[in-house]
């Protein structure tokens, strides 16, 4: 169980990452 939860954290983090980058990008484009 353990084994297989690691990975898909991981994958988790690099899918929202980049989310949030771009979030936080097009807030402050919209703010200027």
């Amino acid at each position: 169980m353990t084994h297989g939860t690691m990975p898909e954290k991981e994958g988790l983090k690099r899918g929202i990452t980049p989310t949030l980058l771009g979030l936080s990008i097009g807030i402050k484009n919209r703010n200027d």
